[in-house]
């Protein structure tokens, strides 16, 4: 994704990355491909690249919730553009983020870092450090502690987000997003799954979620491009968590109306904002992860839909669970669109020739409301 846009900017840029899809290959000078964002695994690599190229700066994308140190040591070797390794450490120290929520009287989610004792209603147990929804599950109070986790209290509704730009004062937003989760996976049913544009909110809360912005941005020093995460029920919004660095949803907005939102990015980090005219939207896209649901080889000579993103390499064995590849898709309906998406996911599965319990699934969406 980060790849593809730096690339609409004119950009050639270099990539180090756990998939090294088909896409990636096309429009980078080189790709590096890493069994994990763990120094070890980068260190040789990076020197690599100082010792032959002539790099300009170092953008991150997901996968440093969990490797912070290597974030901190990257941001040593090269120019960041991205937030600083100080926020993205603030960000992430959830005790930090809700409490400074609180200060700013911005609402969320009752949340405990000790075991919670209040009883009725249900409770999300969520990973200190993580992404995408992995690990987050519900509450078991047989169940053992002792990861790094902290306790919120579960909320039934619409899981939202806003993707904007910030230099660091002043936020700019780019679209507002609805998100789905991979309910098939009863282990940890959050895992993100497919996001799409969120039309339903009013006016009204879209300014409420501005506002909020304005003050997170100014809180944290939030440069370039970010998203918040959110969840909307029965008129009231809640504030879930900030991804100090692009996300997901710029599938949803990256080279449509000739906007290249990665030099967007590139000058919030350097403390500006350019004009970025409102984006108007006739129609909505959606833009989902297709997963295994075991082992899968991938065989070769696949002949991939035009509107298949993210594709693996022919021979690649892709792990229980593991995403295969992206799809998207633009409808008026937002039911048209869950249906394009659902229909889209199926032809992928027969493609790769699944079992027949595999699709007799049900690949449709599950939102959350």
């Amino acid at each position: 994704m980060l790849a593809v846009s730096a690339y609409r900017a004119n950009w050639m840029p270099l990539v180090v990355d756990c998939f090294g899809d088909q896409e990636t290959e096309q429009v980078t000078q080189h790709n590096w491909v890493v069994n994990d964002l763990s120094r070890v695994c980068l260190e040789p690599v990076i020197n690599n690249i100082k010792h032959h190229f002539d790099v300009e700066a170092l953008v991150y994308g997901s996968g440093f919730e969990a490797h912070l140190e290597t974030l901190n040591w990257l941001s040593q070797q090269f120019i960041v553009w991205g937030n600083t390794f100080a926020t993205f450490q603030r960000v992430q120290d959830k005790f930090f983020f809700f409490t400074t929520l609180q200060r700013l009287q911005i609402p969320f989610l009752e949340t405990h870092f000790t075991q919670p004792l209040a009883v009725g209603g249900q409770w999300l147990v969520k990973p200190v450090s993580g992404e995408g929804g992995e690990r987050i599950h519900f509450y078991d109070s047989l169940e053992s502690t002792e990861d790094a986790i902290y306790w919120q209290r579960y909320q039934k509704g619409s899981v939202g987000s806003v993707l904007f730009v910030s230099n660091g004062k002043n936020v700019q937003a780019i679209g507002f997003n609805c998100q789905w989760v991979e309910g098939d996976q009863a282990k940890y049913p959050f895992v993100f799954s497919g996001i799409r544009h969120f039309p339903e909110l009013s006016a009204e809360h879209c300014q409420q979620l501005l506002g909020w912005l304005d003050q997170l941005a100014s809180a944290f020093s939030l440069l370039g491009l970010n998203s918040l995460d959110f969840i909307f029920a029965k008129g009231q919004l809640w504030v879930l968590e900030i991804n100090p660095r692009p996300s997901a949803s710029l599938m949803l907005y990256d080279g449509y109306s000739q906007r290249k939102l990665f030099d967007h990015h590139v000058q919030g980090c350097r403390g500006y904002l350019s004009y970025l005219p409102a984006q108007t939207i006739d129609y909505g896209r959606g833009y989902q992860v297709l997963y295994t649901y075991y082992e899968l080889f991938i065989p070769e000579q696949i002949e991939w839909p035009d509107w298949v993103l993210d594709k693996p390499q022919s021979g690649v064995i892709i792990p229980i669970n593991g995403p295969i590849c992206s799809i998207i898709a633009a409808e008026q309906d937002t039911e048209r669109l869950a249906e394009m998406l659902k229909q889209r996911a199926r032809v992928v599965y027969q493609l790769l020739l699944y079992k027949e319990k595999v699709l007799s699934c049900n690949f449709m969406p599950v939102l959350i409301n």
